[in-house]
C-alpha cells in the first residue's frame, strides 16, 4: 500500500526542482529563498498588528564627534570624544539615555539616563514647565550619581529658558543656567545658535559662583530623514575656577514616529 504522505513529499520536490531549474537555483537554496519570503511577510504582519501599540511614540537617535568635551563651565575631557544617545517620547513624558566615550582612553567613561514630563503652565499657555531625574553613571571608575531638575521655558522666537538642577543624595549645593536659543532656515540650510550662563551653588566640590558664559553657533542640513549638525561651542570664563575654551562638534541625528492609522473609521482610534 502506498503511503499518501510519500508521494505529497516527491511531489514537493519535483515541484521545487522545476522551479530550480527554471531560474538556475539548487533545490536547497529555492526552499531557503522561500523561507525567507515567508519570514519577511510574517514580520510584517507582527509589526503591522503592533503598530497601534507604539502609536504616538515618536524620538530621536543621535551621535555626535566634538573635539572636547565641556560641561556646565567645567572641562571634562581635553581629548576628543564620542557621545551618542537615543530618546524617545510617548504624550508628554521622555525617556533618555546618553552616553561619552573617549577616544584617548578608549572607555565608555559616562552613561546617563533621564525620564522626564513636560507641560504647559495653566492659564500661561506660552509659559512650558519640564521637571525630571537624572542618573550618571561612570563605568570606568564604578561612581554613579543623581539629579532632579526643574525647567520652565517661553515659547518665544528667543526660547529663553531657566533651570535648576540637584543632586537629592550626594548634593551640597544646586546649578542654575539661564540660557535662549533660536533657530532659522535659509534655502534649505538651518542655522542655529544660543547663549547660557550658569551659577554653581556649590555642586561637585566648588566653591559658589558664577561658572562661564557659553555661545553656540552652528549649521544643520536634512537629506533622507538624517540631520547633519556642525557646532562650534566657545565659553568665557566667569570664575577662576573654570577656564575660557572653545571645542567643536559635529552632531548626526535621526527621527522616527509611530502615528496611528489614518484609515481608521471616523470615531475610532488604532490606539485605542
Amino acid at each position: 500500500m502506498e503511503d499518501p504522505g510519500g508521494r505529497e513529499i516527491d511531489l514537493c520536490f519535483k515541484t521545487c526542482y522545476i522551479i530550480g531549474k527554471a531560474v538556475n537555483l539548487t533545490c536547497a537554496e529555492v526552499l531557503m529563498k522561500k523561507l525567507s519570503l515567508f519570514l519577511i511577510l510574517v514580520a510584517s504582519l507582527i509589526f503591522t498588528s503592533l503598530t497601534p501599540v507604539f502609536a504616538g511614540i515618536s524620538g530621536t537617535v543621535y551621535g555626535a564627534f566634538a573635539g572636547r568635551y565641556l560641561w556646565r563651565g567645567q572641562l571634562l575631557s581635553d581629548t576628543p570624544v564620542i557621545q551618542p544617545g537615543v530618546s524617545v517620547g510617548l504624550n508628554k513624558f521622555t525617556l533618555d539615555w546618553w552616553g561619552s566615550y573617549s577616544i584617548d582612553t578608549g572607555l565608555f567613561e559616562e552613561s546617563d539616563y533621564r525620564v522626564s514630563f513636560t507641560d504647559s503652565v495653566p492659564f500661561i499657555p506660552l509659559l512650558s514647565a519640564s521637571s525630571g531625574y537624572w542618573i550618571y553613571t561612570h563605568p570606568s571608575v564604578l561612581f554613579t550619581s543623581n539629579e532632579l531638575f526643574g525647567t520652565l521655558s517661553v515659547d518665544v522666537p528667543s526660547k529663553p529658558y531657566i533651570s535648576y538642577y540637584f543632586d537629592p543624595i550626594f548634593g551640597k549645593g544646586g546649578y542654575a543656567e539661564l540660557g535662549v536659543s533660536q533657530e532659522l532656515e535659509f534655502f534649505g540650510i538651518g542655522i542655529n545658535g544660543g547663549l547660557n550662563a550658569g551659577y554653581n551653588f556649590g555642586d561637585n566640590g566648588y566653591t559658589p559662583s558664577f561658572t562661564a558664559a557659553a555661545g553656540t553657533i552652528g549649521a544643520s542640513y536634512t537629506f533622507a530623514g538624517i540631520k547633519i549638525n556642525p557646532v562650534f561651542t566657545g565659553q568665557y570664563s566667569l570664575d577662576k575656577q573654570y577656564k575660557s575654551l572653545g571645542t567643536w562638534m559635529v552632531n548626526i541625528s535621526y527621527g522616527f514616529a509611530f502615528e496611528e492609522d489614518s484609515t481608521a473609521p471616523a470615531g475610532d482610534s488604532a490606539s485605542k
